[in-house]
């Protein structure tokens, strides 16, 4: 018996239009009424995780955000709260800078940029929260430590910097990839399983309690750890190999298909 249901947002939770099905939103009011502890995990900052949320009507829910850096319980209370040490955020903001990548960061819930270009604007879009444009991000995050520094990019380019990247800065920040044209610097410990974990023992429970879904690089960890990982249709295959089963696609109600099936 799965007691806690960790989901995915962005591939996951929501279709390629940015909406949440009536299947869907059925499904976790149906976890709701059993008892399921709700857990939702994702990239975004926990505005817009709200946003996503607070429509389907669930009253009680945990977040976890920037892929693990932040965990927030119902009632609004921070109990993690990781962050990128504010030297280290300034020489990935130089590196990205150099390789002209378009840049924002994450800092006490609010999101900065430094263009209002086409990026700044779609990311607005798509995650439904604002942002404030500033002169320089370095000023920012070093008065404030980032939870999360976002890079832009598309085309292969992208996977050709994240490793490099990824020898760069070595042990100091997780980088990952939570969308096509999106790279994510976080805070090494950030990880959304350890988010899980650290719900999961409020109730005295362990991994064999979870039940997680998802379909991006940054949910293949979660997958991996939980009793019950479940990867979407629309998944890369390495996340799917890091799964126990594979559902149908965000398209295609996966999600409300495997809440039926194992919960």
């Amino acid at each position: 018996m799965y007691e806690i249901a960790a989901i995915d947002l962005d591939g996951t939770l929501l279709n390629d239009s940015l909406t949440v099905s009536r299947a869907n939103a059925d499904a976790l009011r149906y976890l709701e009424d059993k008892g399921i502890i709700l857990v939702f995990a994702s990239g975004r900052m926990i505005e817009s995780v709200q946003r996503v949320v607070k429509p389907i009507g669930i009253k009680e829910y945990y977040i976890i955000a920037y892929n693990g850096a932040v965990v927030v319980t119902p009632d609004g209370e921070k109990i993690l709260d990781l962050k990128i040490e504010s030297s280290i955020a300034k020489d990935i903001i130089l590196f990205l800078r150099k390789k002209g990548l378009h840049v924002q960061a994450y800092v006490n819930e609010h999101l900065y940029v430094e263009e209002e270009d086409k990026y700044s604007k779609a990311y607005s879009y798509h995650a439904k929260v604002g942002y404030t444009k500033c002169d320089d991000l370095i000023d920012i995050i070093s008065k404030h430590a980032p939870n999360k520094i976002l890079a832009f990019h598309e085309g292969e380019a992208l996977e050709k910097i994240r490793i490099e990247a990824k020898i760069k800065f070595k042990e100091k920040v997780r980088i990952v990839k939570s969308f096509p044209t999106y790279l994510d610097f976080v805070n090494r410990e950030s990880l959304k399983s350890k988010g899980i974990e650290l719900i999961a023992k409020r109730y005295g429970m362990g991994k064999e309690s979870v039940f997680a879904i998802g379909d991006n690089y940054n949910d293949a960890e979660m997958l991996k750890w939980s009793g019950m990982g479940i990867a979407m249709a629309n998944s890369p295959e390495e996340v799917k190999s890091a799964a126990d089963w594979v559902t149908l696609s965000n398209n295609d109600n996966g999600l409300a298909l495997a809440i039926k099936k194992f919960l």
